[in-house]
């Protein structure tokens, strides 16, 4: 019969006490318009648990490896994601923008350092957003990329499309002909070909019937090919005979 000595057994009660716990998903709670916890890290391929404590709210990544999004959701609701690619995700509330949240997915173990950016590259920016009476977009954006553009009345998103931007002042009709008269929101975010994101940009306007009524904007004219050369004059021979000269 094998008797361990009391120092030993000791250690070894110590050592079970004090081994690690398997990594367990992150949990973050929604409620009083807030995240919490705001910031977490995880190792790549473990997943976040976002609890409602209230509503509506919901959880939209606007910029990271990939972005999703959990829905409008209230009290008692529960959305689960698990996270495989390596990179900082950030996410809002689109009920309430100013509820802002993010979580680093490491490709080690958690608390490892996420990888920088790269240098020189940028997310595109937006500026100088505005909704004009008659659903017409004016912004500014600081590199050619594609829009995002989200219609919500409410919570509910009733309307979504794309348009291109240009480098610098754009000007884009939003599409309300089929929406019914009343108040609305708008989100738009901008992203490059390599699926940068800029931070979404919120703007309340209301479709009227002028709006409603508003005629696409005209498309420009082909251009027109240009005339052809006029013909090389005919040669002038040594006596002064126009075509061909004889002998």
């Amino acid at each position: 019969m094998l008797v361990r000595h009391p120092a030993v057994a000791a250690l070894v009660a110590t050592a079970s006490l004090t081994a690690p716990a398997a990594a367990r998903a992150a949990d973050v709670s929604i409620a009083n318009k807030a995240f919490g916890p705001a910031d977490v890290t995880i190792p790549s391929g473990d997943s976040v648990t976002w609890s409602w404590g209230d509503g509506p709210h919901n959880v939209h990544v606007v910029q990271g490896p990939e972005v999703f999004d959990s829905g409008i959701k209230s009290a008692g609701g529960t959305y689960t994601r698990t996270l495989t690619a390596a990179g900082v995700y950030t996410y809002q509330c689109d009920v309430h923008p100013s509820m802002r949240g993010q979580v680093t997915v490491t490709a080690g173990p958690a608390g490892a350092s996420a990888p920088a950016p790269a240098i020189g590259f940028a997310p595109p920016r937006l500026g100088a957003v505005e909704v004009s009476t008659l659903a017409v977009v004016r912004l500014v954006a600081s590199q050619a990329a594609t829009l995002d553009v989200d219609i919500l009345r409410g919570a509910r998103l009733v309307k979504r499309t794309t348009a291109t931007l240009v480098s610098g002042a754009n000007r884009l009709p939003l599409p309300v002909r089929a929406l019914p008269l009343g108040r609305y929101r708008l989100r738009v975010s901008a992203r490059d070909t390599a699926g940068r994101r800029s931070a979404p940009v919120m703007r309340s306007f209301v479709v009227t019937r002028a709006a409603r009524a508003r005629r696409p904007a005209p498309q420009p004219a082909a251009p027109r090919p240009a005339p052809a050369p006029p013909a090389p004059p005919a040669p002038v021979d040594d006596r002064g005979h126009h075509g061909p000269a004889h002998e």
